[in-house]
């Protein structure tokens, strides 16, 4: 499994957000059992409809559990035993396709582009990194030189951590807070990102 051969991004996967998008308390409290949300936070393999669409949710009692939110097979899947990667079959003991859309903003719309929650994707496209040509991975799976799995060579890849709006590091870095005093306190909060 990805916690062996993969146990890098494996372990970072495990701390981020995306491991906990099912069972972090404040989806359980507001979202729990709804299908519109759970579509997203314990979603079957992307590939089923496409990277950019909007997935089918996982069963009750699928395999994987949705406790694991947004995992491997999330992005990484297609069809029984096709792994989706970016640089395509390097001697894995397992059949790679590249999938370009793992390496674009657009890959990740299926759920982060929904009107219904916050459409971060229509921020990202009107926000400042997007004049600056940077792309939702630059900032949320930062490049890395390192081994994708075991025995292999270091090479170029993106971190699995996804930090976001509720990592106070990411927030420090996407936010500036501007303070002017004249005849009154005006507060601004510009957003970097």
């Amino acid at each position: 499994g990805p916690s062996g051969c993969h146990e890098t991004m494996y372990e970072e996967w495990k701390e981020s957000l995306h491991a906990k998008a099912y069972t972090n308390d404040a989806f359980q409290h507001h979202c729990g059992i709804h299908g519109l949300c759970i579509s997203c936070h314990a979603p079957q393999p992307m590939d089923l409809k496409g990277l950019a669409q909007w997935p089918r949710e996982r069963a009750v009692d699928g395999d994987p559990p949705r406790s694991e939110g947004v995992n491997c097979i999330t992005c990484h899947l297609r069809g029984e035993d096709t792994i989706l990667g970016v640089y395509g079959d390097t001697g894995a003991p397992h059949a790679v396709e590249v999938q370009p859309l793992l390496q674009k903003s657009e890959g990740c719309m299926g759920c982060h582009g929904q009107w219904y929650y916050s459409d971060i994707g229509r921020q990202w496209r009107e926000g400042k990194a997007i004049q600056d040509e940077a792309g939702c991975l630059d900032c949320h799976m930062p490049l890395v030189q390192r081994k994708v799995a075991w025995g292999e060579d270091k090479r170029l890849v993106r971190q699995h951590t996804w930090h976001g709006g509720l990592d106070p590091q990411q927030r420090k870095d996407s936010l500036e807070l501007e303070v002017e005093v004249k005849d009154k306190l005006q507060v601004r909060l510009v957003n970097l990102a």
